[in-house]
């Protein structure tokens, strides 16, 4: 089974992308027979030493990838631009004889004893013939990690004529008859699978060069502040990592490694020492029944032998 790793990528020098990439290139290229980088932007900084060192990736960048420029030679950052890289970097995974496809991001890694459930996992999904299997998250803040909480659809197959294709947050059948979108619940129960995310090891000039540049993701969310307001987002953050579920699972080698080279002015410290874990220490029962619920919806919609 050859596992070809879709990684989006921008700048390796700036907006937080710079402090791990390394780090989480050694695990994704440690999990993935290829791991395909596909660029948004022109700037090829750190690249050349990151392929030196990485045989098994591949890096892809061109005139189709990059976002398109402004009248003052600024690259424009357009949803649309990402999306369609993802589904052009999964052809080039069919091309080249993978059997599935795991997308997974640059500040994102795959612990040590994951490696080998989630390939589990990905064997069962092409035994059955499944076009898509969902990819737990958990998250990772400090040296703290949390319980898988949320999943997203996609690591596909590739050994079928898939009829899915990426999304920002979500897969949609090409003939738009079935859509499946991130999903939140308490999902501890696939700790031992779920890749696990660093979004915050960035410090707060970097979350405000991302934010500005992106428009604060308002292409996805209209009501967004197009602007950074770090008094808007400080409680945004609070709010969401507060709601989540603080695990005592220790940190592997590449989490160690991300603690070892973090910096305690880096947002991942700050919210931390905001950290209070929800009022009760079980799952929130309404958000958890409704996880149960569409995990049974979704079940029944693809017959029996989806899990």
């Amino acid at each position: 089974m050859k596992i070809g790793v879709v990684c989006p990528v921008g700048p390796l020098d700036r907006c937080g992308y710079e402090y791990n990439y390394m780090t989480v290139m050694e695990s994704l290229s440690s999990f993935g027979a290829r791991v395909y980088l596909c660029s948004s932007t022109r700037n090829r900084a750190n690249v050349d030493s990151l392929l030196a060192r990485f045989p098994n990736v591949e890096y892809i960048s061109n005139e189709n990838t990059w976002f398109d420029v402004d009248g003052d030679g600024n690259e424009v950052f357009r949803m649309a631009k990402l999306e369609s890289n993802l589904n052009l970097t999964l052809e080039r995974c069919r091309h080249d004889g993978m059997d599935c496809a795991v997308q997974i991001h640059i500040n994102q890694y795959i612990q040590d004893r994951v490696r080998e459930p989630l390939r589990q996992l990905c064997r069962d999904m092409l035994e059955a013939g499944r076009p898509f299997e969902w990819l737990y998250k958990k998250y990772q803040l400090g040296n703290r990690l949390f319980h898988a909480d949320s999943r997203v659809p996609w690591i596909l197959n590739l050994q079928i004529d898939n009829p899915f294709v990426i999304r920002a947050d979500s897969i949609h059948h090409r003939d738009g008859s079935e859509v499946y979108r991130i999903e939140h619940a308490d999902f501890r129960d696939k700790d031992h699978v779920a890749i696990v995310d660093c979004p915050m090891e960035m410090t707060l000039q970097d979350l405000a060069d991302v934010m500005n540049f992106t428009r604060g993701m308002s292409e996805l969310n209209p009501q967004a502040n197009p602007r950074f307001d770090w008094n808007v987002y400080l409680p945004y953050y609070v709010q969401k990592y507060n709601a989540k579920m603080m695990s005592d699972e220790p940190l592997d080698a590449t989490g160690k490694a991300i603690v070892g080279t973090s910096r305690h002015d880096l947002i991942s410290w700050t919210l931390l020492k905001h950290y209070r874990k929800p009022t009760s220490a079980k799952p929130d029962t309404a958000r958890q029944m409704v996880g149960i619920l569409r995990r049974l919806l979704a079940k029944v919609n693809r017959g029996p032998n989806y899990v």
